[in-house]
């Protein structure tokens, strides 16, 4: 998505996050580095929250693909196509606790979903 393209949505009203919220650092990952703070309208913590706000018309946010897709089979919500914001999920144990059984089984479990995993 281009930079003009966030300058856009940047200016629309905005369901914001507190700072240590991993939306918040997604929107500002992308918008920091192009000068540009969003319109934030309200602020609320919890993703059900914001899809709330989001129906009420109050704003727009960030969402889960599939919570998104979801929410708009469901009640109807708009989004916007085309925008996508990769985010990156990890599996993080101690290395001396590596040939526990739990963790062990954890990690056949993801490999099986996600494939071959890096140590």
């Amino acid at each position: 998505m281009s930079a003009s393209s966030w300058r856009r949505l940047a200016t629309l009203p905005w369901i914001t996050t507190p700072e240590d919220s991993a939306h918040h650092r997604l929107l500002h990952g992308v918008l920091d580095p192009l000068g540009i703070v969003p319109n934030g309208v309200a602020q609320v913590d919890q993703e059900a929250c914001m899809l709330d706000l989001v129906r009420a018309g109050v704003g727009l946010s960030l969402a889960r693909d599939a919570l998104a897709m979801a929410k708009r089979q469901e009640r109807g919500l708009v989004v916007a196509e085309g925008v996508r914001l990769p985010c990156a999920l990890s599996f993080v144990w101690r290395l001396d606790r590596g040939e526990e059984v739990v963790i062990v089984e954890a990690l056949e479990v993801l490999a099986g979903v996600w494939g071959a995993l890096a140590p």
